[in-house]
């Protein structure tokens, strides 16, 4: 049986990536819950998927460009202001575990600082794109479980195998559509793990546990 993974929290009943939906998502017991971080200007962890404000609040700008006083002056659908890393890691820590999807490079050393402050480093999973940034985590942090993002394609399928075996990953973070039986029992041969993304329909989850698919992330943990 797969581990369910929340989405971005339970985006089909509060705000992507808000406090209330990370709240909402613990309602169907998930074995964990993701989230998306970047850095502020002024070198604060926030929760915030796309480089820019524009598609999920009131406000508009890049979030690299805004300091997190002005990032919490934006509001999500729901009223709350963008949350930073602290109150999503706090609220879940000891209630689920943790998937941090890590938008920014260089920003490695901030994120693992905030994990060993909440004691949640071997409770969570950070997900990094690229070599770089999948080798600072690991060099900084040897207990914590690395993911290579990024899996969108059959192109970049090789790739992706080559970065997790250089840098001591041990999980492939892959879009649903591109995971073929092929492709699952040479990851499985070469010890990775699967864990593919997004997957809202019960018959295409049905599917990828046929091929022994160690996780998936939803959209709705009702239907999953």
């Amino acid at each position: 049986m797969y581990l369910r993974i929340a989405h971005r929290g339970a985006p089909h009943l509060a705000p992507e990536n808000s406090l209330k939906g990370f709240e909402a998502a613990l309602a169907f017991s998930p074995d964990m819950v993701e989230m998306d971080v970047r850095v502020s200007r002024d070198g604060r962890v926030v929760v915030m998927h796309d480089p820019t404000v524009d598609r999920m609040t009131t406000g508009r700008g890049k979030v690299a460009l805004k300091t997190l006083a002005q990032l919490r002056e934006c509001r999500l659908g729901n009223g709350e202001p963008v949350p930073t890393m602290t109150e999503a890691v706090d609220l879940l820590k000891g209630k689920a575990d943790l998937k941090i999807d890590v938008k920014d490079v260089g920003i490695e050393d901030l994120v693992v600082a905030e994990l060993r402050r909440a004691g949640v480093v071997r409770r969570t999973i950070v997900i990094a794109y690229g070599r770089r940034a999948l080798r600072a985590f690991k060099d900084g942090c040897p207990a914590l479980r690395t993911e290579v993002g990024g899996v969108h394609s059959r192109y970049v399928r090789g790739y992706a195998v080559a970065d997790a075996l250089a840098t001591g990953a041990l999980i492939l973070s892959t879009r649903h559509k591109i995971v073929t039986p092929d492709f699952a029992a040479d990851c499985r041969e070469r010890g990775l793990a699967i864990h593919a993304w997004t997957v809202n329909d019960k018959k295409e989850a049905a599917r990828l546990a046929g091929l022994g698919i160690e996780a998936l992330a939803t959209d709705r943990l009702d239907v999953i």
